[in-house]
């Protein structure tokens, strides 16, 4: 689980929830400019115009963007601290009251050529906001569990009812509400 504190943590602790494969993703960007990084100091790149300079200014650009990608991935997260959570995207926060969330459903979200399991909070004022950072994989497949029991833990943070998944079927969404007492 890539929770930032333990699940029993002290009322008022601090809980981060991260996606999975954040390292994963910063290797690749690593490979690409060892692997780019030697074409520009060729032969061939110089006969084309390109001095060392050049390739030197490329290879700079190169890592600009890389590290843009790789602060973009660092940034997504979703925070809980104090009744106060903290959803994180690339270029976004949004700070809300727990008590803001009405309830959490799990959506099927198409994302390039592929359905995934992302979880959609529906605030008090009818607003939703999608929780990127809990993620639950691929729709074709059931939630995966150990990132829909990392999504239970958020809800029982926030004072929601726990989403349970069983069976092979994946249904179009799973959705809970506040548990009243009465």
């Amino acid at each position: 689980m890539t929770a930032s504190t333990d699940p029993a943590a002290p009322v008022g602790a601090t809980r981060t929830f991260t996606p999975p494969g954040r390292s994963a993703t910063i290797i690749c960007f690593g490979l690409v400019l060892l692997i780019v990084a030697p074409f520009l100091f060729t032969s061939a790149a110089r006969q084309s115009g390109l001095n060392a300079w050049g390739a030197l200014a490329v290879l700079g650009s190169l890592s600009v963007v890389a590290g843009a990608g790789i602060a973009t991935i660092f940034r997504t997260a979703v925070i809980v601290s104090n009744g106060i959570v903290t959803i994180r995207r690339a270029l976004r926060s949004r700070t809300v009251n727990a008590h803001e969330i009405r309830s959490v459903t799990l959506e099927k979200v198409q994302r390039e050529e592929f359905l995934f399991w992302i979880p959609m909070a529906e605030l008090a004022s009818g607003e939703f906001v999608w929780l990127n950072a809990l993620g639950c994989g691929i729709a074709s497949k059931p939630p995966k569990p150990e990132r829909l029991a990392q999504l239970n833990d958020f809800m029982a943070l926030i004072g929601l009812g726990a989403i349970s998944q069983t069976g092979d079927a994946a249904p179009e969404s799973l959705r809970r509400e506040p548990e009243t007492s009465t």
